[in-house]
């Protein structure tokens, strides 16, 4: 699949090695490592200004852009197992969308695939991809959104430390908060005074 992918905000597949009983495959090394470890620790996290975070928002979803939307021979691509530990961050902190384990690739005139079995993280994934296995586009783009309430927080979407008994994740939280017009409560602190 990534032999396909040609794109500065998806990781680039470098070599592939099958010999005997050995599969290697080498990729672009991620200089600066992933984007959960800067979320999870709080010297890093200080060091992601608002513009770095936004930078870092932009060319993941110009990534998923690409996967979803601009590849040859109008090839589709849903990632399906997308989270801040697939997502490489270079030298520049620009972002790089990786591990495409679960990845599928959908035809050119498909608006979604019905699957047999549920497969992925439930903080990230689409509710109605778990409840009807239905997969689509759209099952990214949910995921895209847990990963930029992430980046806005500064919180895991497992993370429950402003989690209430009925709620189960990041989403959830947002979704309180959003409907109650206490979203800047919860936003990062390091970057609160700055937006």
């Amino acid at each position: 699949m990534l032999t396909t992918c040609k794109h500065r905000n998806i990781v680039t597949l470098l070599r592939f090695c099958d010999e005997d009983n050995e599969k290697i495959l080498v990729f672009e090394y991620p200089y600066n490592a992933y984007l959960v470890q800067w979320l999870l620790d709080q010297e890093s996290k200080s060091i992601l200004t608002w513009e770095k975070r936004l930078k870092i928002c932009l060319d993941v979803a110009y990534g998923l852009k690409y996967l979803h939307h601009e590849m040859e021979d109008q090839k589709s691509v849903i990632i399906r197992g997308f989270s801040t530990n697939s997502i490489a961050l270079d030298e520049n902190l620009g972002a790089k969308i990786e591990d495409f384990g679960l990845s599928m690739f959908i035809p050119p005139n498909q608006k979604f695939l019905y699957l047999n079995a549920y497969v992925g993280n439930a903080f990230y994934s689409d509710p109605e991809y778990r409840e009807t296995r239905k997969l689509a586009r759209a099952s990214d783009v949910y995921t895209l959104g847990v990963i930029l309430f992430e980046i806005l927080f500064g919180r895991l979407a497992s993370d429950d430390f402003y989690m209430k008994e009925s709620e189960s994740g990041l989403v959830d939280v947002a979704r309180r908060c959003f409907l109650k017009g206490t979203l800047m409560e919860i936003m990062d602190p390091s970057i609160r005074e700055h937006s």
